[in-house]
């Protein structure tokens, strides 16, 4: 997993003081966003069970779109057309063997731009970072990570909270050679729904709520096996 990194051209300052000064900078906790603009169909929902199938139905779709549909389902067997109107952000290359499938399935048809300067191209750059994004807190400003599909035994998982504790729900097999079924994904989920009430780990996660430079500090702590 590797820092976004962006262009130092002159061009792109107004990305950078936009990310700084609205997202990585700012010293708050942040906060739960729940999204009302995904509705879901009512549910009759009559026990743990129930729940464990319905969650488990939405992460593997939502898995199996963001590989198939954004990644292994785009015909790359058709010519590549270089554009030289589509820009995208300058990469860190260091291997053929890491970049090469990885640039050539980024291959989302181009949105443009439909009201102010019409037409212009639009970045795409966004939707590739999509469930793959993570900011991680720092002293003086935040982070942001990215972890691509094709970087070394890449980490798919969820973060489930239940109980005020955290689970991580790998979605692959152990080797990491298979995705997980939708059925395997509702056993893994019904284990934590069924998992006791009262556990003795200590409810770390209730310290990413404070200011994210104090929070940076606890993290530091504990990762390096240090009591808080």
């Amino acid at each position: 997993m590797a820092p976004i990194s962006y262009c130092h051209d002159p061009k792109w300052w107004a990305y950078h003081w936009w990310l700084d000064d609205m997202y990585l900078a700012q010293p708050l906790c942040l906060p739960v966003n729940v999204n009302p603009g995904m509705l879901f169909p009512p549910q009759n929902i009559k026990s743990n069970n129930d729940i464990a199938l319905l969650a488990a139905r939405v992460i593997a779709n939502a898995y199996h779109w963001w590989l198939y549909d954004m990644y292994l389902a785009q015909p790359l067997c058709l010519p590549v057309n270089v554009n030289p109107g589509m820009l995208f952000p300058p990469q860190n290359i260091k291997s053929n063997k890491t970049s090469l499938c990885w640039q050539l399935a980024k291959a989302l048809p181009v949105e443009r731009a439909t009201s102010r300067e019409k037409g212009q191209p639009l970045c795409m750059a966004q939707f590739y970072r999509l469930l793959t994004s993570y900011r991680a807190p720092g002293n003086l400003k935040d982070s942001l990570y990215n972890t691509e599909p094709d970087s070394p035994a890449p980490r798919q998982h969820v973060i489930i909270g239940c109980r005020n504790q955290f689970y991580a729900l790998h979605l692959k097999t152990k080797d990491r050679s298979e995705v997980l079924t939708e059925e395997e994904i509702a056993s893994s989920i019904m284990s934590i729904l069924n998992s006791p009430a009262t556990i003795t780990t200590p409810p770390v996660g209730i310290l990413t709520t404070q200011r994210r430079d104090i929070w940076a500090e606890s993290r530091d702590l504990l990762r390096q096996g240090t009591h808080l």
